[in-house]
């Protein structure tokens, strides 16, 4: 059994556990020791972490702080690197690999971790965003895609082995760097079925839609809030809302004058089978943008595996996985009318039968190629490889 250790900011106490947190919980059922570390206000440890035996989440104490300031990062990188080894060294943990995630900067705070052994460590980065490419609106943004873009090319040439989540991500980054001689895997998103998730599952009035996740631009929910007027003129629809971001506050202004759209709360991803259960229908509506096209989010695979039929805008990373009609639904990106269209077609011209053979497909797609086993496969093969972890 080896000790891998995990750096990753989707395991802070505070924050909503989205779709990092529920990868790399996907990699640490590989039967190896997994220590996570993450940043929060206090120190705080968690063993049996979600009741993974062999799971450690090690929360340090860094306050006051902005993560993502750049002035900040230097510090950041050398006091993390020091609080990580020293844990290391106390527990007397020996590391047989490093595993980078989410922002970064946590690429550089792995690389201290093993400039300070001598033996061989192997360092690994797993793409979940594609960094340095937005839109440069002044001088801030513009330094920062710079050192993003600076990053990925370190990362390319020296990490050990490169993890990507699609590969459409892929095939763009080898367009775009040089990072060919590399061991690299695509470890598709993936989830746990329950036998019996389909079973007794009915599609009733009114509608019921879910909403959940990180509630930003990104994600659609500037697009939502606009399009709220034209969704009320829609008889039996009800839309709930979880989640947090940029966007909570205009939502809990806006369910206090719509009685068809309510915000619920945040929930903890082990409540979500519970969650879904109430729902038949999740919506999505990404905007058209480089991560979108790119990338699967893990909550289409968690709907789709839940049986909860996708409402999807028309973006690569969401057409991938659902066939209009067949496993879920496609509305033109950013359109309001097309929405509304597919809302009130899926009203009117699809049967109850019709509507559950969906749900079916949509829990069988997941079933075929988003299966835990499969993720599980790939990721063990991928450590062999990366020189026998």
């Amino acid at each position: 059994m080896k000790n891998i250790i995990h750096f990753s900011q989707d395991f802070s106490e505070k924050k909503p556990k989205l779709g990092g947190h529920t990868r790399i919980l996907n990699m640490a059922a590989d039967g190896n020791r997994h220590y996570i570390f993450t940043t929060g206000d206090d120190y705080k440890l968690f063993i049996n972490y979600f009741n993974y035996v062999n799971v450690t989440v090690i929360q340090l104490p860094i306050r006051r702080l902005r993560i993502y300031s750049l002035i900040n990062q230097p510090y950041l990188i050398l006091r993390l690197s020091y609080l990580i080894d020293k844990y290391l060294i106390k527990e007397n943990i020996k590391v047989d690999a490093l595993i980078g995630h989410s922002q970064l900067v946590n690429f550089y705070i792995l690389c201290l971790i093993k400039l300070k052994r001598l033996n061989n460590i192997k360092l690994i980065w797993e793409y979940n965003g594609i960094w340095g490419f937005e839109k440069n609106d002044n001088i801030k943004i513009f330094i920062r895609n710079k050192l993003q873009i600076f990053s990925q090319f370190i990362i390319n040439k020296i990490a050990d082995g490169i993890i990507f989540q699609t590969h459409s991500s892929l095939l763009w980054m080898k367009k775009h760097y040089k990072i060919s001689n590399k061991n690299i895997v695509v470890l598709e998103n993936a989830y746990e079925i329950k036998s019996d998730v389909n079973i007794n599952k009915q599609i009733s009035f009114p509608l019921r839609i879910i909403v959940f996740g990180l509630l930003d631009d990104l994600n659609g929910l500037n697009f939502l809030i606009e399009s709220i007027s034209e969704l009320n003129k829609i008889d039996n629809l009800k839309i709930d809302i979880y989640g947090n971001g940029i966007r909570l506050d205009k939502i809990k202004e806006i369910e206090k004058e719509y009685n068809f759209i309510q915000y619920k709360g945040i929930f903890e991803s082990r409540n979500l089978t519970n969650i879904l259960s109430n729902y038949d229908f999740g919506l999505i509506p990404r905007i058209n943008c480089l991560g979108s096209n790119l990338y699967i989010p893990t909550k289409l695979i968690e709907i789709m595996a839940h049986g909860v039929i996708p409402i999807c805008s028309g973006v690569g990373g969401l057409t991938e996985l659902v066939k209009h009609g067949y496993n879920g639904f496609i509305f033109e990106t950013e359109n309001t009318d097309d929405l509304c269209l597919k809302i009130c077609e899926i009203k009117s011209e699809f049967t109850q039968i019709e509507l559950l053979e969906i749900s079916r497909n949509a829990t069988k797609t997941v079933l075929k190629s988003y299966n835990i086993l499969n993720f599980n496969t790939k990721f063990h093969d991928f450590l062999l490889l990366t020189n026998g972890i």
